[in-house]
C-alpha cells in the first residue's frame, strides 16, 4: 500500500508472485523488486547525526522517478515520512524545496493505513522528478 498510496503506483502495476516476489512498476520504465525473507525485519539504513547534530543516513539509498512528485511529496509529507539527510548537499525541506530540487527523500516504508505500527522496512528512497517545474525534463533523469 505505501508504494501504491504514496508514490503513485497503479494497483495494477503492483504484481504479487506467489505470495514472496512483489515487483512494482515505479515511474516510467523503472521497476522495484521486493522478496519476502524469513529473518523478520532487513536493517538497510544506518541512522545517525552529523557533528552538528543533523540526521543522516549511511546506508543504502536508491532513486526512484516519478512523473507528479508534488503528489509524492503530499503523500509523504502527510505520513510525517519526507526526509532531510544532511549527508548530501541537495537537501528538501518543504515542497517547495522538493520541487525546486527536482526530489525529496523518505526513510521508512510504512503501511499508509496504519502508520503508527512503524516502519515495515527502512530504505531510503530518493525520489526524483522525471521533469522540472517549467515541464522540460529534469537533467538527471535516464527515462523517456
Amino acid at each position: 500500500r505505501f508504494y501504491t498510496k504514496v508514490m503513485g503506483v497503479p494497483a495494477a502495476d503492483a504484481t504479487l508472485i506467489a505470495g514472496e516476489l512483489l515487483v512494482l512498476k515505479i515511474g516510467p520504465a523503472q521497476t522495484l523488486t521486493f522478496l519476502k525473507k524469513p529473518m523478520g525485519k532487513a536493517a538497510h539504513a544506518d541512522l545517525g547525526e552529523d557533528d552538528d547534530g543533523l540526521p543522516t543516513n549511511g546506508g543504502i539509498h536508491i532513486s526512484m522517478y516519478v512523473d507528479d512528485l508534488g503528489a509524492c511529496y503530499d503523500a509523504a509529507d502527510a505520513l510525517g515520512l519526507a526526509f532531510v539527510n544532511y549527508r548530501f548537499k541537495r537537501r528538501a525541506h518543504t515542497k517547495e524545496e522538493a520541487l525546486d530540487q527536482c526530489m525529496f527523500r523518505v526513510v521508512d516504508v510504512v503501511d499508509p493505513d496504519a502508520p503508527e505500527v512503524g516502519p515495515i522496512v527502512q530504505v531510503e528512497h530518493e525520489i526524483r522528478s522525471t521533469k522540472k517545474v517549467d515541464g522540460s525534463k529534469y537533467k538527471s533523469c535516464p527515462l523517456r
